[in-house]
């Protein structure tokens, strides 16, 4: 989860901070063979693209893509911001990622180009009418194969609401041990299902799978 100053992660179980790996804004966790990043993206100079990669460049010797990691947050960066020369940066930052082995659960899934999303995850000043893509997971190779869905929340529950001016990204995995089936929407795969919790605008979780 990401607060408006700060950054936590949270999961089930008990992890640990991965040691010596601080970056501005940002907090690394491990729990078994997981590494999960959090990211908020509040740059004090420099681009928003620049504060991710600082981010990212404090953590990246945990990040190794033969592992589970996970690189998540509000990247404050969009594929595509009309009026705004950032996109240069932005596909920058995207191509580091994707150099580590890193690949956007929403993306994958969704089989949508950055820039061109059909959910939004903030809307500016919490106006329906400005919606942007600036919130992000990415995922190692191991877990984009383990991919199920991928949920944006909607403007209604979360922003209209007053909870927030972000929605929530929820991504479901398959589970290693699972040995049931089912139809997902991820390109029609049939694989195990996942269980997994998601957020609730009241902070409570709900049970998937």
């Amino acid at each position: 989860m990401l607060f408006r100053s700060a950054v936590a992660t949270f999961g089930t179980e008990s992890g640990s901070l991965a040691p010596d790996a601080t970056g501005r804004w940002s907090v690394a966790a491990r729990l078994g063979p997981l590494t999960v990043v959090g990211i908020w993206s509040c740059p004090s100079d420099g681009s928003y693209a620049t504060e991710v990669r600082r981010a990212v460049d404090a953590h990246v010797r945990w990040l190794d893509p033969a592992a589970d990691v996970i690189v998540a947050g509000d990247f404050n960066v969009a594929g595509r911001t009309p009026g705004r020369s950032t996109a240069g940066a932005t596909a920058a930052l995207f191509r580091y990622l994707a150099d580590l082995g890193l690949s956007s659960a929403y993306h994958t899934v969704r089989d949508e180009r950055f820039g061109v999303e059909s959910a939004a995850t903030y809307y500016h000043h919490r106006d329906r009418g400005r919606p942007f893509h600036i919130d992000f997971c990415f995922v190692s190779r191991s877990l984009r194969d383990r991919l199920e869905t991928v949920e944006v929340g909607d403007y209604d529950t979360w922003i209209g609401t007053g909870h927030s001016d972000h929605a929530p990204i929820v991504v479901d995995f398959a589970d290693r041990g699972d040995d049931r089936d089912r139809e997902t929407r991820a390109g029609g795969v049939t694989r195990p299902v996942a269980s997994a919790s998601s957020p609730r605008p009241d902070g409570t979780s709900r049970q998937i799978g």
